[in-house]
């Protein structure tokens, strides 16, 4: 009796097998046999894609693992966060409140006037002709 192939010894390997080998996601693995940069793929049915073991196996020895991984295989950056994330934890905030950042909704003269109000001068001659 033939001894079945164990998934380690399987001629073809599925679109997860790929990804677990290259160490990308599966959609990664989707838009570069797109784009030609994996060995050709094999379809057996409609919804059965698969590789040759070999194929793949001799693919990862002619890639250099030493380079960085080209821009199109990259996630998108992630979105930039709100300025006291990044800055600390509420830095962005306590600098509006100590009078070093403008109040996005704050127009510049009320900004003029509460920096000199907070460093404990006079207001500016445009914040007090406001103010009267």
């Amino acid at each position: 009796m033939e001894k079945l192939a164990t998934p380690q010894e399987a001629v073809y390997l599925r679109v997860n097998e790929v990804a677990a080998l290259l160490g990308i996601a599966v959609s990664t693995v989707w838009t570069m046999a797109q784009d030609g940069r994996l060995p050709k793929s094999i379809r057996l049915g409609k919804k059965i894609t698969v590789w040759c073991r070999h194929e793949v196996e001799a693919h990862i020895r002619k890639i250099d693992v030493s380079a960085p991984p080209p821009a199109a295989i990259l996630r998108s950056p992630p979105k930039p966060q709100h300025p006291n994330i990044v800055a600390g934890q509420g830095a962005y905030w306590s600098e509006i409140r100590a009078g070093l950042r403008k109040h996005p909704r704050e127009s510049d003269e009320a900004f003029a006037a509460r920096k000199a109000k907070l460093a404990g001068a006079a207001p500016a001659p445009a914040a007090a002709a406001l103010a009267a």
